[in-house]
């Protein structure tokens, strides 16, 4: 009889650990969310919101000092001309954001659980983000134009106070739904090479447009204000180059590589802001990819094997949203 009961309580075991489902935070659960189009964005979301709640970033911030790593990070396609300060907080009393005028370039996201972008501010001084239900993720930007360490002490003065004190709990998506939903889309955004498309509001975007640029960049501004265009990918260690007029941004312009899905090459030559490209005679510029140290404004993408290229316009110009501005369509071999 004894050995019966064993029996019958190991084939327990067994079936439970068989019906088990790993959810979007690396736990098994009985059941867990089916991920669909439906609900890809918030589940996105949810995504990486938990990546930061795991590192014990609850109602708190944490300064990133250093440029932004290579390979699989908390956000694909994130800057590397910036540094980062990020926090997640209890929006439920509606927080207060601080950014003092430090002399360099500031900004300040706020995104909610859906993944809108339910604030940006680059200016500096405190503004007020509107009470929700819910949780916000803010993500300070920090400009590098007066080098590393001014952005390091700018960092020290950024604040977030009125924050709730409600802790998260992570949705429990089912994380091979998401993942492959996640690959799939990706692939379809890289593959067309489209402009990624942020909102505040689903009533502002196409649904579509929307989970392609949540795949392939999660975290944007809304369209009118900053705009993102990535290449399609590109093979092999080809000079290229693509000539352009200047857009004439408030902010800055820059292109950064990247590897096949996405994620930033090794810290190296891979990035070009326009604060330190040089321009051409007739006031034009041309951005050079592995055309070598002597080329004007040149990148490379070292030994990746594939990758592709995305140009970013922070404050962008009216040339910029309406689509006149688009270095990408004229990048092309040059030797």
């Amino acid at each position: 009889m004894k050995t019966l009961l064993s029996a019958i309580a190991l084939s327990a075991l067994s079936v439970s650990a068989v019906h088990a489902e790993m959810a979007i935070d690396g736990k098994d659960y009985e059941t867990t969310i089916p991920v669909t189009m439906e609900n890809f964005d918030r589940a996105e979301a949810a995504v990486n919101f938990n990546k930061w709640v795991s590192k014990g970033i609850m109602n708190s911030s944490v300064d990133l000092t250093d440029l932004y790593p290579a390979g699989p990070a908390p956000t694909v396609r994130a800057n590397r001309d910036t540094l980062y300060t990020v926090g997640f907080y209890d929006n439920l009393k509606g927080i207060h954001i601080e950014q003092p005028d430090n002399g360099i370039f500031q900004s300040a996201l706020v995104l909610d659980e859906n993944g809108f972008a339910k604030d940006y501010v680059w200016t500096p001084g405190g503004f007020d983000v509107k009470p929700t239900d819910g949780f916000v993720l803010v993500i300070f930007r920090i400009g590098l134009e007066k080098g590393i360490a001014a952005a390091r002490e700018a960092q020290k003065t950024l604040s977030v106070s009125d924050l709730g004190t409600r802790t998260y709990v992570t949705p429990r998506y089912n994380k091979a739904d998401r993942d492959a939903l996640w690959s799939k889309l990706n692939k379809q955004a890289i593959g067309s090479g489209i402009f990624l498309e942020y909102a505040f509001d689903e009533n502002t975007i196409d649904p579509r447009t929307r989970s392609l640029s949540n795949a392939a960049g999660w975290g944007g501004m809304a369209f009118s204000v900053n705009n993102y265009q990535m290449s399609t990918n590109i093979k092999g260690t080809q000079c290229m180059q693509t000539t352009f007029e200047d857009p004439r941004v408030d902010e800055f312009w820059s292109f950064t590589l990247y590897d096949a899905e996405g994620w930033l090459l090794p810290i190296g030559d891979n990035v070009l802001n326009g604060r330190d490209a040089v321009a051409n005679e007739d006031g034009t510029y041309t951005l050079s990819i592995n055309c070598g140290d002597d080329a004007i404004n040149n990148i490379t993408t070292g030994d990746v094997a594939e990758w592709s290229v995305t140009w970013r316009s922070y404050g962008s110009s009216y040339k910029v949203k309406s689509g006149q501005w688009n270095p990408i369509l004229d990048l092309r071999k040059a030797k």
